[in-house]
């Protein structure tokens, strides 16, 4: 574990323009550092997220692919199979996707 402080006169201060930080014409960089989905359960979404460069279309330094509501379980998993599906078309997702589909889930 690491502690990286997030204010302007922090030691080892290394933000990238994004975000409130970005200016207009900064481009180029990213503080994101994973790809996959972003679960909030208390409004119950589901959204997925990949590093990109920032600019005027992705300021966050962020892409988002889309976002989906879950009511359940049940409803989680068909969000989980239908977003691999549509934002990850590639033949080794079909198993990530099979085996979401065998995971327990208590809400």
């Amino acid at each position: 574990m690491e502690l990286l402080p997030q204010f302007a006169d922090a030691p080892e201060n290394r933000f990238a323009p994004v975000g409130r930080a970005r200016r207009e014409n900064d481009d180029g960089d990213t503080i994101a550092c994973l790809s996959g989905f972003i679960l909030n359960m208390a409004e119950r979404t589901v959204t997925l997220s990949t590093p990109y460069n920032s600019s005027k279309k992705y300021p966050l330094g962020q892409k988002f692919y889309g976002t989906q509501t879950f009511t359940d379980a049940d409803d989680f998993r068909e969000v989980m199979r239908n977003m691999i599906q549509t934002y990850m078309p590639t033949a080794p997702m079909q198993a990530v996707a099979e085996k979401i589909s065998r995971v327990a889930l208590h809400f």
